[in-house]
């Protein structure tokens, strides 16, 4: 049977909503192991900015976590790792793998010596192996790196993100034999319950490639929902706040409000806003787009919005789906037609 522009169109949509749930299943195994660590009395803090007690460039894990009188703990987690069979693969591995022994060399602020740990999905398995290999087979970080695997299972009414470690061991026994033997899992619904103030997590360099679907998504699925309950509480929500589900914002304003509720604790002192505003100038432009948005006063880099909040999907993953399709249609079509003609007169 021959393939059609609709098949074309599907494969797209497909191969975004893949990129995007990874990154949403990078966050949600995040908050996992944020959870994990402070059940066992760690402090967690995201992105931390460390410096080496040797010099050099300003180092930037995605995690520290601290206990009194146990070690420190600092992690770099992965949305994805490069087929090995692609050319890039071991330039990228030693580049990784050298971030990772650069975690663990003398940092101020941070114990001597300190655990390291490094976690990727499961369908990055062969890679991950590889990274496993070069890392056994170099004394100086054998044994001082952690490595972490996570993955979605799904039942018939439910879906749980586990971790499992795969190899080393932390020098805490509380950490170590939880995962000796067996993954350490939570559902979907517990997942959602928890996730309270963790939305965006990236890194810097990452701060650019986070998905703009999935910004979308956690603005419509949490963030106003969120914020429509409240608003009830809190009078800071007074102004933008116009109707039962309706909000009108100028976009300083509603960074403020974003700015008050959705932080990340970077340290014992400092925290970070997680939505930046070239994130809601992106984000809301792109609901105007889709008929969800309207902005209703062009005032430089401060536009007025509108915006009324309807139920679209019944979980993430469909919502997620309904915002590629939407934002993406026109590209996707264009592409489509031009994709099927090359795939018809291939096959003439």
């Amino acid at each position: 049977m021959s393939i059609t522009k609709e098949d074309i169109f599907n494969e797209l949509v497909k191969k975004r909503k893949n990129e995007v749930s990874n990154f949403d299943w990078k966050v949600q195994t995040s908050i996992l192991l944020c959870k994990f660590f402070e059940t066992k009395g760690y402090d967690f803090y995201f992105t931390p900015k460390l410096k080496s007690k040797e010099g050099g460039d300003e180092l930037t894990p995605d995690f520290h976590a601290h206990k009194e009188n146990k070690r420190d703990l600092l992690g770099e987690i992965k949305q994805s790792l490069s087929d090995p069979s692609g050319q890039d693969f071991d330039k990228i591995k030693e580049k990784d793998i050298s971030q990772l022994k650069s975690y663990t060399q003398d940092l101020f602020k941070i114990s001597t010596p300190h655990d390291v740990f490094f976690a990727a999905p499961q369908i990055c398995d062969e890679a991950i192996n590889k990274y496993i290999e070069k890392i056994n087979s170099n004394a100086e970080i054998k044994d001082k790196i952690i490595v972490l695997k996570y993955y979605w299972s799904s039942g018939a009414n439910h879906s749980r993100l586990s971790i499992d470690k795969i190899y080393g061991d932390f020098t805490d026994p509380d950490l170590n034999d939880p995962l000796k033997w067996k993954s350490y899992n939570m559902g979907e619904g517990d997942l959602e319950k928890i996730q309270g103030g963790y939305k965006i997590l990236y890194t810097e360099e990452e701060i650019n490639d986070t998905p703009i679907e999935y910004i979308m998504m956690i603005i419509w699925h949490n963030v106003l929902p969120e914020l429509i309950k409240t608003s009830k509480l809190d009078k800071t929500l007074e102004r933008i706040r116009m109707g039962e589900n309706s909000f009108q914002f100028y976009v300083n304003d509603l960074k403020l409000v974003l700015g008050k509720f959705y932080t990340l604790k970077t340290s014992s002192d400092d925290s970070i806003e997680q939505f930046n505003k070239e994130m809601l100038l992106k984000s809301l432009k792109a609901f105007e787009k889709i008929g969800k948005a309207k902005c209703i006063e062009q005032n430089n880099n401060n536009p007025k919005y509108n915006v009324t909040f309807t139920k679209i999907s019944k979980n993430r993953g469909e919502l997620i789906d309904y915002l590629i399709r939407e934002l993406n249609k026109e590209e996707f079509k264009k592409i489509a037609e031009i994709e099927h003609k090359r795939r018809v007169n291939k096959q003439i």
